[in-house]
């Protein structure tokens, strides 16, 4: 949801509407090369958990970029899956999804990557009880520092 790393992988992009995503939670147990935790949508079937983010508009040729950038074949793919805006209107749109094989519930994200996904949802206007659950997961430090540099220069707004 961070518009600032979305234009560096498909400069296209346009945020069109916030939604919500029925009967899955937000978790970052998507595992990583670099060793942390990503986020993935994971299914619950239960009717009182939901997802919420953005719906972005992104031109055809910017897709092939987003899918290498977001790890498409390599433990993300991607699918087609009913969201609701605010008004419960229905869109079909792409998300990508951790493979079954890819997860692990141990993992935590590294800080900057969390501050993704927090920065992301708070410029963006999602519900402040969502961002509240979010906030609650523990993150780590990565010990890479030119990594994290590198990540801390980039700006969601």
């Amino acid at each position: 949801m961070c518009i600032g790393r979305l234009k560096n992988r498909c400069p296209s992009c346009q945020p069109l509407l916030i939604a919500k995503l029925e009967k899955y939670v937000f978790k970052f147990h998507k595992i990583s090369n670099d060793g942390s935790g990503k986020g993935n949508v994971f299914f619950t079937n239960k009717d009182e958990d939901a997802v919420w983010g953005i719906v972005f508009l992104i031109a055809n040729n910017d897709e092939k970029n987003l899918d290498k950038a977001e790890g498409k074949g390599e433990g993300y793919h991607d699918e087609m899956i009913d969201v609701k805006d605010k008004q419960n209107n229905i869109y079909q749109v792409k998300i990508y999804k951790a493979d079954s094989d890819s997860i692990d519930e141990k993992l935590k994200p590294y800080s900057w990557y969390k501050r993704f996904v927090i920065e992301g949802a708070k410029y963006n206007g999602l519900p402040g009880d969502y961002i509240k659950i979010i906030d609650q997961f523990e993150s780590i430090e990565d010990t890479d520092k030119i990594r994290e540099n590198k990540n801390l220069i980039i700006q969601c707004k």
